[in-house]
C-alpha cells in the first residue's frame, strides 16, 4: 500500500515539527520521541491530515506543552545546524518512511515513525542516498 499524498505530507509536517522541538529544547529526535506513544503518533497525524496548514512553531509549541517535553542538554554542533537545517530532516525522514512504507499495513505508520524518527539522521540520509543511487 502506497501512502497518499496527504498522508506523507502529514509525516513531513510532524517530522519537522518534531525536529524544531528537539532543536528548541535542546534534545535529540529520540528523546523528544520517547514522550510521544505509537496512540499519540497516529492522534497527531490525524489532527495534521485534518488541516494541512499548520504553522510549525504552533505545531512544536502544542507539542512541547502537551507532551511535557522537558528542556535537555544537548547543544546543537554548527554542522547540524547547517547541513541537517529543519526543514531537510522532516524531508529526508518523511522520504525514508515513505519508501519503506509501500510494503507495510496503515496501522503501521506510527510505529515506523517512532522506529525511523529516532535514527541518526546522518546515517539515514547517507543510506537513502546510497539506495537511490543504485
Amino acid at each position: 500500500m502506497r501512502l497518499n499524498k496527504t498522508e506523507a505530507k502529514s509525516i513531513y509536517v510532524f517530522c519537522s515539527a518534531l525536529e524544531l522541538v528537539a532543536r528548541r529544547t535542546n534534545n535529540y529526535r529520540d528523546t523528544v520521541l520517547s514522550y510521544f506513544s505509537v496512540d499519540d503518533i497516529k492522534r497527531e497525524l490525524n489532527i495534521i491530515q485534518g488541516s494541512m496548514n499548520f504553522d510549525l512553531d504552533l505545531l512544536a509549541e502544542d507539542f512541547e506543552s502537551f507532551y511535557h517535553i522537558p528542556i535537555g542538554c544537548r547543544i546543537l554542533t554548527e554542522k547540524e545546524d547547517k547541513v541537517f537545517n529543519l526543514l531537510f530532516v522532516g524531508r529526508v525522514l518523511e522520504s525514508v518512511i515513505t519508501s519503506i512504507f509501500e510494503n507495510k499495513d496503515i496501522g503501521d505508520l506510527a510505529g515506523l515513525i517512532k522506529e525511523i524518527g529516532s535514527q541518526d539522521l546522518e546515517k539515514i540520509s547517507k543510506r537513502y542516498i546510497e539506495e537511490d543511487n543504485q
